[in-house]
């Protein structure tokens, strides 16, 4: 609230802060040629025109996704990439890092400052994994007043604030979990399914490998073209 308040303060135009040259694509290209777009320029989302370069509509990520899944087909593009045979262990993130369940609110808010990363799978003492926790979640589900010292830590701008939260208390518990050997495709369905935007591939003894998100799925599904 103190941040939407310092914003009704500024001048500012939604033309002054916008993103320009905007990407998007004609509503008669093909669905391949929007989702090499969106891999391109690192887009969760494409705004979709007419001829006349009039806004029709908005191509998200998981429409590209959903359409895959519902479809049991690739995309009919020539840009078509053997997604088919391709297996989790192929395209997952294997440098996602790892934190204790029991690590405290300064340990987690380290990991991510240090490491650049988003995202951590969080084990038990046997090293299986039992959890997911991004930054955000972090931010959202500890006490308000300590939120703007762990976005300024986060930051690299300060020191995180002293907490008795630890990661079982912040984490998504009971993560979605696939071993290295299946098909992107069939956990890309369960992964929609489920309402997943995270998978953690694992194996045979709960421990993890990597992680896998709704962007490595896009970017495996098809080859990037050259002219995109």
């Amino acid at each position: 609230n103190q941040q939407l308040q310092s914003l009704d303060q500024l001048t500012y135009r939604a033309q002054d802060v916008m993103t320009q040259p905007v990407v998007t694509v004609e509503s008669q290209e093909t669905l391949g040629v929007a989702t090499s777009k969106m891999i391109k320029h690192g887009l969760k989302r494409l705004p979709v025109v007419d001829g006349k370069g009039r806004l029709v509509g908005i191509l998200s990520r998981l429409d590209v996704l959903r359409q895959v899944a519902q479809s049991g087909e690739m995309i009919p593009a020539r840009q078509l990439h053997k997604a088919a045979v391709l297996h989790l262990e192929d395209v997952m993130s294997s440098d996602v890092p790892v934190v204790g369940e029991d690590d405290t609110l300064g340990i987690l808010v380290d990991k991510f400052a240090s490491t650049a990363s988003h995202r951590l799978i969080v084990l038990d003492l046997s090293g299986e994994a039992v959890g997911l926790m991004s930054d955000s979640d972090v931010v959202a589900r500890v006490n308000p007043e300590k939120r703007s010292g762990i976005l300024d830590a986060l930051r690299n701008l300060g020191k995180p604030p002293a907490g008795k939260e630890s990661a079982r208390d912040l984490m998504s518990p009971a993560p979605l979990t696939a071993e290295p050997g299946e098909l992107v495709v069939e956990a890309l369905k369960r992964m929609l399914a489920e309402g997943r935007k995270w998978l953690v591939v694992i194996d045979p003894q709960g421990k993890p490998l990597g992680l896998v998100d709704r962007q490595i799925m896009l970017e495996s599904i098809l080859e990037m073209p050259e002219q995109a």
